[in-house]
């Protein structure tokens, strides 16, 4: 207890007196010795390069605390310089000021002076350590790229095998030898005592997870089986896999652990057990891998194994190198195990890339693009890892053992990503479709889309790491990333980006919360029609839409004031080639705000007739009576001319032309026709239907019934129910209803019984 009260006054002491340290500003002494160590070692270029990393390291702290001291006092220093403006320019030369001014203006300018000191001193320490960081960079760089053109000696010598067998025999030997000092140890036999209960535990429950793991993850993945769709099955298999991999790493870990505590090893051992985890873990890789290449009907059982034959020689490479480097092998030793390691990869390689040019079958619902697409890039890929595997034997058998080396692995692990990201990405759109439950729609959504964007962008820095990129760069770009780009007065840095994302996309979330609220809960209870419920909603959803652009900006720092000269150039842009489209925006506006049309309308635009579906900023979309949807810009509703047959109610009128033969009653047809059209129960009695009596046509005599219905939408039902009643009325009383007769003449007849001249036969 005593003990842990005295680390906890420790570690407050370092607390405070890093704060105190943090307050006073950097130590610029301490940062001068710092700086001229590291010029010294840069000068000489003789440190290694773990050296070199730790200055660096050291340097780059040193650049970071300059960076925060560089804008320290900022806020006070605006204010005093906006005090000194305050007081107005100096004096010219031989005019008086009061003293007052004088002596106030004096001390602002010995504040500013004393503020500004530190900050320019600042300044100009961060360049020093910027270019010194920089200058370690340039020389691990060289060093990197002078190691991967260095040739050393070929493992193609016989004579150099049986040294390089007999000093991996010799590793062993040490390694079991160190295992055999260890047990042989009383005390080290009494610890172990003392211990065995703990790693009995840790055995059983690593063999618990190790061996069942699959049964617990397959109990509980039974609620994605239930659904019994494609995507669910995937789902399912994606987590029982991934959730099996995970508890056996777990698993491991424990035997490790176990291990550890027993202390049965030497200094080799402990390189091993230290090792092993990475080890392992691609190893697990691999085999996870190939479990889900399995499990594709198209892949071949070579590709599978393969897969878990570049895994477990990357393992044991990665297992052994810190063995290998303990006891301190020769070039010549190194140069044979890495190619053997190198010749066995390239095997593995060889046939991931042979299996990663074969065209799959076509996909159940797989558009032909996205064959087409998946189908280049995995080609492309696999002509790749065909080169590689040919390429770094060969180099491996010219000398270049690191060439080789940083080719071919790199090559196999960022395989593996790729192939790990691909069944990410698939389980990513599962689970759309799974909680969406629309299937296939669901998958090709732009959630997953996002979703799968983002995972892959996070791992760029994997694939790097991979390639031999140092972490000292990796960071480094980060923090140029970080500080953003300027464009004028404006920075424009990640961390603004994502907060104008986040907050556009909760703006449009709030907005689309009230419009759906305004729209089934409120609205709804008003008096208002469907037209001016529509309006309101789609007004408030384009100012939502507006005032979210506007914060979301503004709270990412973006001076909007700095937008202007973009703002004048855009006016321009509109006026000489975007008129088309302000106009219809403006016109849709003046729809929603007026509205002549609604929703729901019949009405007829440009020689097309239909019912209004959607009222929309730029255009409207009108479904005709052959249900196809026709876009009409919004401007020809404001400048042309609409017929609107239901604006405000549904009554309309209707003409059903009727024509009779030539000797026909007319008063009895026009008093039948008027019968027929006041028995319908669609008529309005008030003002009540009227029969015309056109005229004489060249065929009949030409009557029309004009009737006004109570609902115009169902005019041609009413139609054709009027001509029906109309047919059996004029057939029971014999009126006859005509039809056109023509009388042909048939100019030089001869031609058709034949002469002389010519026969018809």
């Amino acid at each position: 207890m005593v003990r842990c009260v005295f680390v906890w006054l420790a570690v407050l002491a370092v607390w405070v007196t890093t704060a105190v340290a943090q307050s006073n500003g950097p130590d610029f002494d301490v940062w001068s010795t710092t700086a001229m160590r590291a010029e010294r070692a840069i000068e000489n270029a003789q440190a290694s390069d773990q050296a070199l990393t730790t200055l660096r390291a050291e340097l780059d702290g040193w650049r970071r605390e300059f960076a925060e001291a560089r804008t320290a006092n900022s806020t006070r220093l605006a204010t005093l310089n906006e005090q000194l403006a305050a007081l107005g320019a100096a004096p010219a030369e031989g005019t008086t000021e009061p003293a007052v001014i004088s002596e106030r203006r004096a001390a602002l300018t010995a504040e500013i002076d004393r503020l500004g000191t530190p900050r320019l001193a600042a300044i100009e320490a961060f360049a020093r350590a910027d270019g010194l960081v920089g200058e370690i960079d340039g020389i691990l760089d060289a060093r990197q790229t002078s190691a991967l053109l260095a040739r050393g000696p070929s493992p193609l010598d016989p004579r150099a095998w049986w040294p390089a067998a007999a000093s991996v025999g010799n590793t062993l030997d040490s390694l079991f030898a160190g295992v055999r000092q260890a047990t042989q140890s009383p005390a080290q036999r009494e610890r172990a005592l003392d211990r065995l209960p703990f790693v009995v535990l840790m055995t059983v429950l690593a063999g618990l997870l190790i061996l069942k793991s699959r049964s617990w993850l397959m109990v509980l993945a039974r609620p994605v089986l239930r659904r019994e769709t494609t995507e669910s099955d995937g789902l399912a298999r994606f987590l029982v896999t991934t959730g099996a991999l995970a508890l056996n790493f777990a698993g491991l870990y424990l035997l490790i652990v176990a291990l550890q505590t027993l202390e049965f090893y030497g200094p080799r051992g402990a390189k091993l057990l230290a090792s092993l985890p990475i080890a392992a873990s691609v190893v697990f890789l691999g085999y996870w891998l190939a479990d889900a290449a399995s499990q594709v009907p198209w892949r071949t059982k070579r590709f599978a194994f393969a897969i878990r034959l570049a895994a477990i020689v990357l393992g044991v490479r990665i297992l052994f190198a810190d063995v290998f480097a303990l006891d301190g092998y020769s070039a010549t030793t190194l140069a044979v195990l890495d190619f053997i390691f190198v010749m066995v990869a390239a095997l593995g390689l060889g046939v991931i890339g042979q299996a990663l040019r074969r065209r799959p079958p076509m996909a159940e619902g797989e558009m032909t693009e996205q064959r087409g697409l998946s189908f280049a890039l995995r080609k492309y890929l696999g002509l790749g890892s065909i080169a590689v595997a040919l390429i770094s034997p060969a180099l491996a058998a010219f000398g270049y053992n690191e060439a080789a080396t940083q080719l071919i692995f790199p090559m196999l692990l960022s395989l593996g990503g790729l192939g790990a990201l691909s069944i990410v990405f698939e389980a990513v759109r599962d689970s759309f479709a799974w909680l969406g439950g629309t299937g296939s729609r669901a998958r090709e959504g732009l959630g997953p889309i996002f979703v799968n964007l983002c995972i892959g962008i996070a791992s760029i820095p994997v694939f790097a790491l991979m390639w031999g990129v140092r972490p000292s760069s990796l960071a480094e770009l980060w923090s140029k990333v970080r500080s953003g780009i300027t464009i004028g007065e404006t920075v424009i840095s990640p961390t603004a980006f994502f907060t104008l994302i986040i907050i556009f996309a909760l703006g449009v979330m709030i907005t689309r919360l009230v419009q759906r609220a305004l729209s089934v809960n409120v609205l709804p209870r008003t008096k208002m029609d469907v037209g001016a419920r529509t309006a309101i909603v789609s007004g408030l959803g384009y100012l939502g839409i507006f005032l979210a652009g506007i914060i979301a900006v503004t709270s990412a720092g973006i001076n909007l004031s700095s937008l202007a000269i973009v703002a004048g150039a855009l006016s321009v842009g509109i006026g000489f080639g975007l008129q088309n489209i302000v106009s219809n925006f403006v016109s849709g506006i003046i729809l929603l705000i007026e509205r002549p049309i609604s929703e729901g309308d019949w009405i007829e635009v440009g020689g097309h007739m239909g019912y209004v579906r959607d009222i929309s900023v730029r255009s409207t979309r009108i479904e005709t009576f052959d249900k196809t949807d026709v876009i009409v810009p919004n401007a020809d509703f404001v400048s042309g001319t609409v017929t609107n047959y239901t604006r405000g109610n549904t009554t309309g009128r209707i003409i059903v032309p009727v024509g009779v033969a030539y000797g026909s009653d007319t008063r009895k047809i026009q008093e039948m026709l008027l019968e027929i059209a006041q028995a319908h129960p669609m008529v309005l009695l008030n003002p009540g239907p009227s029969v015309v009596f056109q005229g004489f046509g060249a065929d009949s005599l030409d009557f029309e019934i004009r009737a006004i219905l109570r609902d115009v939408t169902w005019g041609l039902t009413v139609k054709t129910e009027m001509n029906h009643q109309i047919n059996e009325a004029f057939t029971k009383a014999g009126i006859e209803i005509p039809y056109a007769q023509r009388d042909i003449w048939i100019r030089n007849p001869e031609t058709l019984t034949g002469n002389s001249e010519g026969e018809i036969g």
